[in-house]
């Protein structure tokens, strides 16, 4: 029973620390995006994708320390590092297409729909790094 107990608090804990690190990274893409999306004059998306590379390579790293993920091997690093870049690969057109639905279809502000873009993202974000990504130990 209490390993039951201290095994869900250990999960709330990285969860709640998960959290903090995206928070931090999300910052980082926010300021990179506005920063961007300011010197492309006004293309949303071209500033979404330079951030988006800059902030998830912030977050790889950070994340292997959270997940106490960081391979001994050098070619399970390296595998850890392809199935990370996979994910993010794949959940680009995602976060893309979801922002631009917002901006074009829901008529919001860059910025409003890449709030809402990015709480969608995280969950994606969280799930794949703790069951797919970060499993490779």
């Amino acid at each position: 029973m209490i390993s039951i107990l201290k095994r869900k608090v250990n999960e709330q804990d990285e969860f709640i620390k998960y959290t903090l690190i995206s928070l931090f990274c999300t910052l980082i893409f926010f300021c990179l995006y506005v920063s961007i999306n300011y010197l492309t004059n006004g293309r949303y998306l071209i500033a979404n994708g330079f951030a988006y590379v800059i902030s998830f390579t912030t977050q790889f790293i950070l994340n292997q320390r959270l997940f106490k993920a960081k391979p001994k091997k050098h070619h399970k690093h390296f595998l850890q590092g392809i199935a990370f870049i996979a994910v993010r690969v794949l959940g680009f057109p995602c976060d893309q297409f979801l922002l631009y639905m917002f901006v074009e279809n829901f008529h919001l502000t860059y910025l409003i729909g890449k709030l809402f873009d990015s709480l969608i993202m995280f969950i994606y974000n969280y799930l794949t790094n703790k069951f797919i990504v970060f499993k490779i130990k």
